[in-house]
C-alpha cells in the first residue's frame, strides 16, 4: 500500500517521503527488536523452533462471508462445512461498494489531491486472494502466510473493503450533480444499516457469567477447600500445580479460568508453542489422561501408576478430571514435589511433538522406562540428551524437600539427600535460565522431555531458578533506552529552537 501511494506521489517529493519513511521504518524496526529479533534468532529455545503454522484450520465459506446472514437465518441454506461463522458476514453492500470504489474513478476526471484508488483497490485484491486462494500451493510454500489461517486475513479484507467503499461513496458523490450529493449517499447509507445491522445485533456476545468450559460451581469451593492461595506471603505462588485433560475444551479459556478461579499455577500453558517440556511431555500427558478417562470402562486414575508417577514429574497436586461429556467427574489430591532423585543419567534424543499419538502412549511408555518410585521420590534413571556416555554414581540416595517457595520470577528449593546424586526438577529448561546450587552458578542437564536436571553433594542443597535476559536481549534493550532518550532530547531540543 505505502509503495503504491509512493509511485502515485509527484515526483518532486519522493526524496523526502523516502527519508522520512526510512528513518521511521527504522526506528520502528530498532525498537521493536527486543522482542522480535530474539524470538526469530533464540527460537531454538522454545517450541516456535518447530515451525508455527495454522492452516490446519478450515477455511471460511465464500458464502457466509458474502451472503447475507445474521448469524441465525442465512439467506441461503449452509452446509456443515460452510456453517462455521469465522467472523461472520462481511456485508454485500459494502462489497458492492468497494467496487464501485475500484471502478468508477477511472471514468471521472481527477481534481485536486489523488485519492488512494489504485493502492486500495490492489490490497483489497490481494487480500481476498490471501483468504479464498489460502490453498494454493504458491501461497502454502510460504512459511509467514500459513503462520496464520485464511480466517485471520479477513481482518486485512475488512479494512481495505471498508476504505475502497469510502472512496466509492466519493466516487458516488462526485459523479452526481451538486444538488443531489446528499440524496445520492443516503440511500447508500440506509442500504448499509440495512445489511450490517441485523448482523451486529445477533453477534454470539456471551454473558461474563457464562460458563463456557462446564467446570461446575462446586470445583471451586472444593478447590477453595483444600488449598488458599490467600494464605501464602505476599508475592508467593502455590509450590504445586493443578492439572486437566481438556476433553476438547478450548485449552486457552480452560486452562486460564482453572487458573484464575483456583489461584494455582499449572505447567498447560496458555499458548502451547511457548515451552518445550509443554510440547513434548505435558500435552502428551494430557493425551494419556484423555484416552484413559473415554475407555468404554475407565479405572480410578489414582489406581494407574502412570498416571501418579506423570503428575510426580510435573509437580500435580491436583487432577481435574473430565469425560468424554465435558463434565468434572472427579478431583484427584495427591502429595507431589518438586524434585526426585537418581545416581544414573542415560542419553536420550529430545523427544519432539507427536501429534499421531492421539493416546500419548509414546510418553506413558518414557515414563515407565524412568522407573519413577513416588513413595521414595527416586527414579531409576533420568533420560538426558546431549549426553556423551551414561554416568552412574553407585548411590541409593533418598530424598527430603525442606523447603519449596516460588514467584512469578524466582524459585528456591532446599533439598536434602543422603548420598551424592542427580535431582530432576520439575521446572522448564531454558537457555538463559540462571540456576544455582548453594549459591554456585551451574550448566544444569537438560532431559530428553526439556526439564532440568542438577548434580547435588549428600547434605542440604538449595536450588535456585531465576530467569535471565539473553545477552541479545540486553543489547537491544539497551538500544531501545537510548533511542528513547535521544528522541526525548531531540524533542526538547527542537521545541527550545522554536
Amino acid at each position: 500500500y505505502a509503495l503504491l501511494r509512493l509511485c502515485e506521489s509527484p515526483r518532486l517529493r519522493h526524496r523526502s517521503i523516502l527519508i522520512s519513511t526510512g528513518l521511521l521504518i527504522a526506528g520502528a524496526v530498532l525498537f521493536g527488536s527486543f522482542l522480535t529479533v530474539p524470538m526469530w534468532l533464540e527460537r531454538a529455545g522454545t517450541g516456535i523452533a518447530g515451525g508455527i503454522t495454522l492452516s490446519g484450520v478450515p477455511d471460511p465459506s465464500w458464502k457466509r462471508i458474502f451472503i447475507w446472514s445474521n448469524l441465525r437465518f442465512p439467506l441461503l441454506p449452509l452446509t456443515i462445512k460452510e456453517a462455521p461463522w469465522y467472523g461472520g458476514y462481511l456485508g454485500l453492500t459494502p462489497f458492492v461498494l468497494a467496487l464501485i470504489g475500484a471502478i468508477l474513478p477511472w471514468r471521472l476526471p481527477q481534481r485536486g489531491r489523488p485519492l488512494p484508488y489504485l493502492a486500495t483497490g490492489v490490497c483489497f485484491a490481494l487480500t481476498l486472494l490471501l483468504v479464498f486462494g489460502y490453498r494454493l500451493p504458491p501461497l502454502q510454500a510460504l512459511p509467514f502466510v500459513t503462520a496464520l489461517n485464511a480466517g485471520r486475513y479477513l481482518l486485512f479484507t475488512t479494512f481495505f473493503m471498508s476504505l475502497l467503499a469510502g472512496l466509492g461513496g466519493a466516487s458516488l458523490k462526485r459523479w452526481r450533480p451538486m444538488n443531489m450529493r446528499i440524496q445520492t449517499l443516503s440511500l447508500p447509507i440506509l442500504l448499509l444499516l440495512g445489511d450490517l445491522g441485523p448482523t451486529t445485533i445477533q453477534q454470539p456476545y456471551q454473558f461474563a457469567v457464562h460458563n463456557f468450559t462446564n467446570y461446575p460451581p462446586e470445583l471451586w469451593e472444593e478447590l477453595r477447600q483444600e488449598f488458599d492461595p490467600h494464605d501464602l506471603p505476599a508475592g508467593q505462588l502455590a509450590p504445586f500445580r493443578l492439572f486437566t485433560n481438556l476433553a476438547q475444551m478450548h485449552p486457552f479459556a480452560a486452562t486460564a479460568l482453572l487458573a484464575y478461579r483456583s489461584g494455582l499455577p499449572t505447567p498447560q500453558a496458555d499458548h502451547r508453542l511457548l515451552m518445550p517440556s509443554m510440547h513434548a511431555f505435558a500435552a502428551p500427558f494430557e493425551r494419556y489422561l484423555n484416552y484413559l478417562l473415554h475407555l468404554p470402562d475407565p479405572q480410578p486414575l489414582n489406581q494407574d501408576p502412570i498416571v501418579i508417577a506423570g503428575l510426580q514429574l510435573l509437580n500435580v497436586n491436583y487432577q481435574v478430571s473430565v469425560d468424554a461429556e465435558h463434565a468434572v467427574v472427579s478431583l484427584l489430591g495427591i502429595n507431589t514435589d518438586p524434585a526426585i532423585v537418581s545416581a544414573r543419567l542415560e542419553q536420550h534424543p529430545l523427544l519432539t511433538p507427536n501429534s499421531n499419538s492421539k493416546t500419548g502412549a509414546h510418553i506413558a511408555a518414557y515414563i515407565s522406562a524412568m522407573g519413577v518410585d513416588v513413595a521414595r521420590k527416586r527414579s531409576d534413571k533420568f533420560f538426558i540428551t546431549d549426553l556423551d556416555q551414561t554416568r552412574y554414581l553407585g548411590t541409593k540416595p533418598r530424598l527430603q524437600v525442606r523447603g519449596h517457595r516460588v514467584w512469578h520470577q524466582r524459585a528456591e528449593l532446599d533439598l536434602e539427600v543422603t548420598a551424592p546424586c542427580f535431582a530432576r526438577l520439575a521446572y522448564t529448561y531454558a537457555p538463559h535460565l540462571e540456576v544455582r546450587v548453594n549459591d554456585h552458578a551451574i550448566t544444569p542437564y537438560r532431559t530428553a522431555a526439556g526439564f532440568i536436571v542438577v548434580p547435588l553433594k549428600a547434605g542440604l542443597n538449595r536450588i535456585t531458578l531465576q530467569p535471565r535476559l539473553s545477552p541479545l536481549r540486553q543489547v537491544l534493550l539497551g538500544l531501545n533506552i537510548l533511542l528513547l532518550v535521544g528522541g526525548a532530547g531531540a524533542l526538547v531540543w527542537s521545541r527550545r529552537k522554536t
